[in-house]
């Protein structure tokens, strides 16, 4: 059993999805709202709808509730939540095939899209080799650029991919959880951090920038701010998050941790470019308990 062939079934039984990391996001099945509210994660395997409530916590109670049929049900019985996360025991390495885009050959067409898709994404030649970025021409990840992340030692921890050319599946993740800390071999954690959702968007934010690969916090990010206590924490999270962040500037604030919510205007970070969002940083007041509150009533 395969994230593939979880999400072939799960296609089936909810038509086609939006995909964010291990995140699928489907129409309710249940409330039936016009957008993709209704998450299921294939680590997990806990599903839920924002907007209805509707939750369970393994996929057989989902394929159960849905009377799906007797092949997805027998499929998703052999599955225990949290079984494809025990993978992350195993010695992580990057995809067999990897190429730094450094090393890449010119004449090669991978090449050449791999190097025109990173330049789309406001990648320069410094973050290539700051952060080791390559792409593969073979294999399970062929077409996909790959960015390793490595932890306080060096190790890679987990790595992102995107692919550079049309096609149905726009990443594919590693065989591995995400409890770690992003980029961590890069992160000072005696100057302020900024925390992003994703790679790209790291990338174009700069020093300092811990990206979540999602929109959650892990326990070993948490664990690690908390220890450490940076003197300010930049949360930059796109404006469809804005719950996300209130959860996440809650917790640092009742840690006493100088944390800063920085709204975007309409764009991600990697959209905006560096200059911007360092200027929205520059531009953001401290985070207080009334104006916490006054972005709960806006979200709700």
């Amino acid at each position: 059993m395969n994230y593939t062939d979880i999400k072939k079934a799960l296609q089936g039984l909810l038509g086609k999805p939006r995909i964010k990391n291990d995140e699928l996001q489907f129409h309710c099945p249940f409330c039936k709202h016009p957008k993709r509210k209704f998450n299921v994660n294939l680590i997990s395997h806990a599903w839920h709808c924002w907007v209805c409530g509707a939750k369970g916590r393994s996929l057989l109670s989902l394929a159960k509730k849905l009377n799906a049929n007797s092949n997805i049900v027998s499929l998703f019985r052999s599955l225990r939540p949290g079984k494809l996360k025990d993978k992350s025991e195993q010695d992580l390495t990057l995809p067999k095939g990897f190429i730094p885009i450094c090393k890449g050959n010119p004449r090669s067409p991978d090449y050449m899209n791999a190097l025109r898709y990173i330049k789309k994404r406001n990648v320069s030649l410094h973050d290539v080799l700051r952060y080791n970025i390559g792409y593969a021409e073979s294999g399970s990840y062929s077409g996909m650029i790959i960015i390793p992340s490595y932890d306080a030692d060096a190790n890679l921890n987990y790595f992102t991919t995107r692919a550079f050319y049309d096609t149905e599946y726009k990443f594919l993740n590693p065989p591995c959880g995400r409890d770690i800390v992003g980029q961590e071999l890069f992160i000072n954690w005696s100057e302020p951090i900024n925390i992003v959702e994703g790679t790209f968007d790291a990338i174009s934010t700069g020093e300092n920038t811990i990206p979540l690969f999602g929109k959650t916090l892990s326990k070993s990010l948490i664990q690690a701010i908390v220890t450490n206590k940076p003197p300010r924490i930049n949360l930059i999270l796109d404006n469809d998050a804005l719950t996300m962040a209130i959860t996440h500037a809650e917790k640092f604030l009742s840690y006493g941790l100088d944390t800063y919510i920085i709204e975007l205007p309409g764009k991600d970070p990697n959209e905006l470019g560096q200059d911007t969002v360092q200027q929205l940083i520059n531009s953001t007041a401290k985070l207080t308990f009334s104006k916490l509150m006054e972005y709960k009533l806006y979200a709700n």
